[in-house]
């Protein structure tokens, strides 16, 4: 439901109108094949579905949802991994700070020469228990990766965007 939602805020900011990938592998495929408008709006499960034809090459890539990128194992986090885009943008409205590896992981797609791969990232930036390999705290090195990170996240609080949200709707 989100990509209709990207559609109508592209034509209300913008006046552009953006291509949603939608509909039957058919659809999809000719969408792909025409790519009707210089915005393309997709979801995640299309990285894996359609990966065969849609390009791997764009100027920018938004992935709003970010989250959905966050574990390195998954198969669209792989796929995602292997665009090429001159500029990588990643929108979510889940604290960061919820995982300090679901943050590597999707620190790396954005920009991968900041953050060092999973496994050194790990033993880098955590304490880690040597018998159950489980994550118990942070190394003093912690604040190296804020210095390297905070360049590159956009953080607003509720009292910043409060006056951009839509009026509470009385419950039905």
């Amino acid at each position: 439901t989100l990509k209709w939602k990207w559609q109508d805020e592209f034509k209300k900011h913008f006046n552009v109108d953006a291509c949603v990938v939608s509909g039957s592998k058919e659809d999809r495929q000719a969408i792909w094949t025409q790519l009707p408008s210089q915005f393309i709006i997709c979801n995640y499960e299309l990285l894996v579905r359609d990966w065969d034809v849609m390009p791997h090459e764009w100027n920018a890539i938004v992935a709003d949802e970010a989250v959905y990128l966050k574990n390195p194992k998954a198969l669209r986090t792989k796929k995602a991994k292997k665009l090429k885009s001159e500029a990588r943008f990643a929108l979510s409205g889940i604290y960061i700070e919820t995982s300090l590896m679901e943050f590597q992981a999707i620190m790396e797609w954005v920009r991968p020469e900041i953050v060092p791969s999973a496994y050194a990232f790990k033993y880098r930036y955590c304490e880690v228990n040597e018998y159950t390999k489980k994550i118990t705290g942070y190394t003093d090195k912690i604040q190296e990766l804020h210095v390297l990170t905070s360049p590159f996240i956009l953080r607003r609080t509720k009292k910043e965007v409060l006056h951009d949200l839509p009026p509470k709707m009385p419950p039905d």
